[in-house]
């Protein structure tokens, strides 16, 4: 303030109740929910799939999962830079390349799951998992950019 007195710090419910009212942040709130579920139950459910189908015993699973990561986590920084550069350009372009990214994703995952060879489907899983993988690392210029300065640390937190 001007007077030189701090400011109060706002509630965690009083900024949620604030944040609620912004309607880009309740939709991205819903579309993170989605991206959680894609990237927990999906790998939970082709886990599953790999004991069930395949046979195969938790160490085989497990090194197959880590392939998939292997793959995936290197897309990040690229994929960041990329939407990055696309929000900075165009914030509603910058989502539509993440909703890109989701559709992708379950065009990859629906062929990927017809495959019956295990070196195919793995890295069509792959593929899919860094697309829905790419698509949250859109989440957070979006927060940001939505949510009043005042309250803007619990915008991330309620995403983290």
């Amino acid at each position: 303030d001007d007077d030189g007195t701090p400011e109060l710090p706002v509630s965690t419910s009083q900024a949620f109740a604030r944040l609620q009212k912004v309607k880009t942040f309740y939709f991205l709130a819903v579309g993170v929910g989605v991206l959680g579920f894609a990237l927990v139950a999906v790998p939970l459910q082709f886990n599953l799939l790999l004991e069930d189908k395949y046979q195969f015993g938790p160490l085989k699973r497990g090194v197959i999962e880590s392939l998939i990561w292997v793959i995936t986590i290197p897309t990040l920084p690229f994929a960041g830079k990329v939407l990055d550069r696309r929000f900075r350009d165009d914030p509603a372009k910058m989502m539509k390349l993440a909703g890109l990214f989701v559709i992708a994703s379950g065009v990859l995952y629906l062929i990927g799951l017809n495959l019956k060879p295990i070196g195919p489907l793995v890295l069509f899983i792959a593929l899919a998992q860094a697309a829905i993988s790419a698509a949250f690392v859109g989440a957070s210029p979006i927060i940001a950019a939505v949510s009043p300065f005042r309250i803007r640390a619990q915008a991330f937190a309620f995403f983290r």
